[in-house]
């Protein structure tokens, strides 16, 4: 434990920075993205054309996502 209930205070906002960002959207997209980008790629290894829909459902989000977050933080 700190010495001083300031210091204390100081750690937990440090921590809550780094919990905001384990928690955040981009780390999510950095983790799902590669697996997302897997499925279509053996979709379109199975079946062809066919991976264009789920592929272009992906960037739609992805787009949909972004614009949403940039929309929400002004």
């Amino acid at each position: 434990m700190p010495s001083s209930v300031g210091s204390l205070a100081s750690q937990m906002r440090g921590y809550e920075t780094v919990r905001s960002f384990l928690s955040s959207a981009v780390s999510h997209l950095f983790v799902d993205a590669p697996f997302a980008l897997l499925y279509v790629a053996l979709i379109a290894a199975i079946a062809g054309q066919i991976a264009l829909v789920p592929l272009a459902v992906f960037v739609f989000c992805l787009i949909f996502g972004l614009s949403y977050k940039k929309r929400w933080k002004t």
